[in-house]
């Protein structure tokens, strides 16, 4: 049984996240995205690991970042809230983990079709999922360096910066390699003014395995 509580929720990715829930009802967890990858020989590196260590966690298709959280509900609970807006903003379900991240036409023409298949999943499953307000972008080094290059970099902070999600966290992973071409120093800068300037959370750490060790 949900126990209803009047408490402000900032966010409207996540409409149920004030109320009280039994643990039975609800469960954290943890999405990754397909993509995301130690190297092209082990293409399922934190899926895996997050998997080994009992973490609740899901591979799929995210339009924008590399990590999202959701909150997963059964659909079978009613949400009721003493404040009007509560109600509102808790009768805004998100299906499908795309529908609060603004997209291009063609990904928003694949959300679509991710959103109809979506729907169908949850009437079997009988849970509905919420998109919390963290989501986290994973850069080496020699990555950041290459987007700033090309201009992806930008691009991509503008998406994350409107995406619709408070919590914007950048994971800078490693030091540059041998043949990067922009200098560390540079990097660092460009850190720095992201945090500064569009407020996201900088994280820098040393390795990989540390990058897990952070995201558990």
């Amino acid at each position: 049984e949900i126990k209803p509580k009047s408490q402000k929720n900032k966010s409207a990715n996540a409409p149920a996240a004030g109320g009280i829930y039994d643990s039975e009802d609800v469960e954290i967890v943890l999405i990754v995205d397909n993509r995301e990858k130690r190297n092209n020989q082990d293409i399922n590196y934190f899926y895996d690991r997050f998997k080994a260590s009992g973490i609740k966690t899901e591979l799929r298709s995210l339009p924008l970042g590399d990590f999202i959280w959701i909150l997963r509900i059964k659909n079978n609970q009613d949400i009721f809230y003493d404040e009007p807006d509560q109600n509102e903003l808790a009768e805004k379900t998100i299906l499908t983990l795309t529908s609060k991240m603004k997209m291009s036409g063609e990904e928003e023409s694949e959300a679509q079709e991710d959103q109809e298949s979506n729907e169908e999943t949850q009437k079997d499953t009988g849970f509905t999922d919420y998109v919390l307000d963290f989501i986290v972008e994973r850069k080496t080094a020699d990555d950041l360096a290459a987007s700033i290059m090309d201009g992806r970099y930008e691009e991509q902070k503008f998406r994350l910066k409107n995406c619709g999600i408070n919590n914007v966290i950048y994971l800078v992973e490693g030091t540059p390699g041998q043949y990067c071409k922009i200098p560390e120093a540079v990097l660092k800068k460009a850190s720095i003014h992201t945090q500064i300037f569009h407020g996201f959370n900088v994280m820098r750490i040393p390795t990989i395995q540390e990058s897990l060790k952070w995201l558990t």
